[in-house]
């Protein structure tokens, strides 16, 4: 058969009616930080967010009370941890990587990139995709805590203090 009863559809389109609206409303109360790009702690309250959405929606036994509940919790530990990361060198440390400096001033840094698992073809391509036609062009690369690659272009006379907090593994 397509489907066991009626009910259980009903049931599931309820939920996810009420589910939807309230997932939007608790995002939007926890701060504009909770759907914003992803370090791994973030990817890992995703995940959990989206499983138990789907459980949620597909597990009868489960109530609007108990899935409201396990999501505002999630929302609640996520906020607890930026807020912590904010206050708490330690703390930020403990949940997030250090941003990696893979490339400065014409130097590729070897030990970084083979701790990181990037290559210096992605490299070129982050430099590709800003416009560089050489690397002599760029001042830095960085491995960012998000695992985007940064790219620093060269300017004359001007120090980069935006290296500072930059793990260099040389």
């Amino acid at each position: 058969m397509f489907f066991d009863t009626w009910s259980a559809l009903w049931t599931i389109l309820i939920k996810g009616i009420i589910i939807y609206p309230s997932v939007i409303l608790m995002l939007r109360i926890s701060g504009k930080r909770t759907p914003s790009t992803f370090n791994i702690f973030d990817w890992v309250i995703t995940v959990a967010f989206g499983t138990l959405i789907g459980s949620f929606l597909i597990t009868p036994t489960l109530s609007l009370a108990e899935g409201l509940l396990a999501l505002a919790l999630l929302i609640t530990l996520q906020f607890i941890v930026t807020w912590l990361s904010v206050r708490s060198r330690w703390f930020a440390r403990t949940v997030k990587s250090n941003p990696v400096l893979l490339y400065h001033n014409g130097d590729f840094y070897p030990k970084a990139l083979v701790k990181t698992r990037i290559t210096k073809t992605e490299i070129f391509q982050i430099a590709r995709q800003n416009g560089i036609s050489s690397m002599h062009l760029v001042e830095a690369v960085v491995l960012e805590t998000n695992g985007q690659l940064s790219l620093i272009k060269k300017t004359e006379g001007r120090t980069t203090d935006v290296l500072e907090g930059v793990e260099r593994v040389e």
